[in-house]
């Protein structure tokens, strides 16, 4: 295989075809003298286009690629699914934009109805999307477009999206302002096609190093997958948590996948002699052909990540029910909820609940405990370990969440 910039490609190509033309043979002659040379070579061609925030990937007529597979194991893949159209904003011509739209719209051999398109932008999405700052910040918010800034040629691309609108209303509907939170109700009171949306983003070229440059490019695809691992929403954060050393889940699975071109075709072993609330070990879950061996000399490490692995476990409706839960549990301090909490604290441990159901208590006495380091919680000793472990979950994230607190701002 042979990867390649779209640039390197192009020029390498340019500058082999002006070699071939010196003899100034015929256009056929000089289409079959390159492709006798270069016919085994492009057929092993893979070339890559990449950008600050999102890459585009070319490949041969006869390579497929598994998008399902490039999404699901990635570590910083938000999305993926086929280029309808990546031009230089500086280039960008209103019809061939509307051209392309309509040539994908036309051909695509996915089958269903009408489809979404969604302008990924400043004023329907950021001033709803708050919640998820951390985890939109540097990636996902570099791609929003200020749909009332942006023209392209010489239309505003607001003109040009009613334009589109109104060429393609059968096959497409095209997301008008407001909140984006609303997508799913649009969806359905539109008879719109669940699962096939086209999104709208705006992206920049990067230099030699990296860098994001000046150069803006206008890009449209085609959404086939999301990743909505839960691991990634959470992070280094997940439940079970106690330092700040903890690698987050998409470092660890982009530094595992860049590996794997090494790996041999068999079983691969990778140990984790340091395994903390396991976040190695379930990014090397969601491939088949690793072997996992971790372990941490920690008590309060195996503890966490058991806990962790019970708590991602769980299905929609045990989440909801540990949910209520929580719920209750947070107003037990109030004297209307006390005799609700107690109740539920005995149904929950089945027996009255002891002095660690409240995790005020817990904290208390790892604070006092003359082995507790303020540096060094992750050492909790053993024997406060014993009496947490046979909690039950709820309880214990409790305590995790007051462990955090405690940590980071007492």
């Amino acid at each position: 295989m042979h990867y390649f910039t779209v640039k390197e490609f192009l020029a390498g190509t340019q500058q082999v075809v002006n070699d071939l033309a010196r003899s100034k043979p015929k256009a056929t002659q000089l289409c079959n003298s390159f492709m006798g040379l270069y016919e085994e070579v492009l057929q092993n061609t893979v070339l890559i286009e990449v950008f600050h925030g999102s890459c585009s990937l070319f490949f041969p007529f006869h390579m497929k690629l598994d998008l399902f597979e490039v999404c699901g194991e990635s570590g910083y893949i938000h999305s993926c699914g086929r280029s309808v159209y990546a031009r230089d904003l500086t280039e960008a011509d209103d019809k061939d934009f509307k051209k392309a739209i309509k040539n994908y719209v036309v051909k695509d051999t996915r089958k269903g109805g009408k489809r979404f398109f969604v302008v990924f932008s400043h004023e329907d999405f950021t001033k709803f999307d708050r919640k998820f700052a951390s985890y939109l910040r540097n990636g996902l918010d570099d791609v929003k477009i200020y749909v009332e800034k942006y023209s392209i040629g010489k239309k505003p691309l607001v003109t040009v999206l009613r334009e589109l609108q109104s060429d393609l209303k059968r096959t497409l509907f095209i997301a008008g302002a407001g909140d984006y939170t609303k997508h799913a109700e649009i969806i359905k009171n539109n008879g719109l096609t669940k699962g096939k949306t086209m999104w709208l983003i705006i992206d920049r070229a990067v230099n030699n190093q990296g860098k994001p440059n000046e150069e803006q490019y206008l890009i449209c695809y085609d959404q086939f997958y999301v990743n909505k691992n839960p691991l990634h929403y959470f992070d280094e954060n997940k439940p079970a948590w106690v330092a700040h050393t903890t690698i987050p889940h998409t470092l660890a699975g982009a530094m595992i996948n860049v590996t794997r071109p090494l790996w041999p075709d068999v079983t691969v072993r990778i140990y984790d002699p340091f395994c903390g609330t396991g976040t190695t070990a379930f990014e090397s879950i969601k491939l088949p052909s690793v072997q996992m061996t971790y372990n941490d000399r920690s008590p309060m490490g195996e503890m966490m990540l058991k806990d962790n692995f019970e708590f991602f476990s769980l299905s929609f409706e045990e989440l909801q029910e540990k949910l209520e839960i929580l719920k209750t549990l947070s107003k037990s301090d109030c004297p209307e909820y006390k005799l609700a909490a107690e109740k539920l604290a005995t149904k929950t441990l089945n027996r009255p609940p002891n002095k660690f159901s409240d995790t005020i208590d817990i904290i208390q006495k790892i604070r006092a405990s003359s082995d507790a380091k303020d540096d060094q919680w992750f050492d909790i000793p053993e024997h406060i370990v014993r009496e947490i472990v046979g909690l039950p979950l709820e309880i214990k994230l409790r305590f995790y969440l007051a462990l955090r607190t405690e940590i980071r701002h007492v």
